[in-house]
């Protein structure tokens, strides 16, 4: 009797990955271009009680819903992604001891393959939500709206200290400007939401910080802090190895840089008071950002 043969289509997978990303881009294009009829409209072309009420609607239900859609095509991107490069790694270790003799341990990274699995998927749905990215505890778990700057909005922040010129300035002056939609609040009213280094997609514009064992912005002069991400910086194999970000703090105005993840063991270990003498702060790794969100 034949054995099955199981054998993943990476490349089948990597052509729907590819349609997710068409479709994410031309999502975005029409987005584009419906802000900017509604910019014309805005700029004297229609004025009234009708308007008001247009482009409040434009802008707390249509223009959400836009950008939750354009997330989740690229979340679904990244995924399928991750996924294929998951099976790949799968067969490898499978064929392994066949390559190298018998009687060769088989690495146990399968449980660490499944749980990444499932954190793909979850970075999937983590994207889908009210109001863009969204951090749920569970399926039961009422989801809460992340703050998304539109990438075009954060050119005029760059080389700037904004707002009161503090980590959290930039994010606060243009959340809390009466142009905006949200409200982003004062740091105290913060939560932490879903944390970088379990999710293989986030939304460039997105306001992340480090938060406390509580889930609360610490707010101390040292070891926190707000940004703004903007990409994920990965190497030749495709691996996340740490996130680009936009941010500032006091005597430093707006500018990008990379933040690394780093093992584990290393994270905990600058994390402890006796390593922030040296460098060793929170600030510097991406492994204690979360996505900023508010009840």
């Amino acid at each position: 009797m034949e054995s099955d043969l199981v054998q993943a289509q990476y490349d089948q997978l990597e052509r729907i990955a590819q349609k997710f990303q068409e479709q994410a881009t031309l999502n975005a294009q029409l987005f584009e271009q419906i802000k900017n009829s509604v910019h014309a409209l805005e700029n004297g072309a229609w004025e009234g009680r009708g308007a008001q009420a247009f482009y409040k609607e434009m802008n707390h239900i249509v223009y959400p819903a836009l950008t939750r859609l354009t997330a989740a095509f690229h979340a679904g991107q990244a995924t399928l992604l991750q996924i294929a490069r998951l099976l790949h790694d799968a067969e490898e270790e499978a064929a392994d001891p066949f390559r190298h003799g018998e009687n060769r341990a088989i690495p146990l990274r399968a449980a660490h393959s499944g749980e990444t699995v499932l954190q793909a998927a979850q970075g999937a749905a983590f994207l889908v939500g009210t109001g863009g990215p969204v951090a749920s505890t569970g399926a039961a778990a009422a989801p809460r709206p992340a703050f998304v700057i539109d990438p075009k909005d954060l050119k005029k922040y760059y080389g700037k200290a904004n707002g009161n010129g503090q980590c959290a300035g930039l994010a606060q002056n243009h959340f809390n400007s009466s142009r905006s939609a949200q409200s982003i609040g004062a740091v105290k009213s913060w939560r932490a939401g879903a944390k970088l280094s379990t999710h293989p997609a986030l939304t460039p514009g997105t306001v992340i910080a480090t938060f406390d064992a509580n889930g609360r912005y610490p707010n101390k002069s040292h070891g926190n802090h707000v940004a703004i991400f903007l990409d994920y910086q990965r190497d030749s194999s495709g691996k996340i190895t740490g996130i680009k970000v936009l941010d500032q703090w006091s005597g430093r105005p707006a500018g990008e840089r990379v933040l690394e993840f780093v093992p584990d063991a290393e994270a905990a270990r600058r994390r402890s008071p006796a390593s922030a003498s040296n460098g060793g702060l929170l600030v510097n790794q991406a492994n204690d950002m979360y996505v900023v969100t508010r009840p």
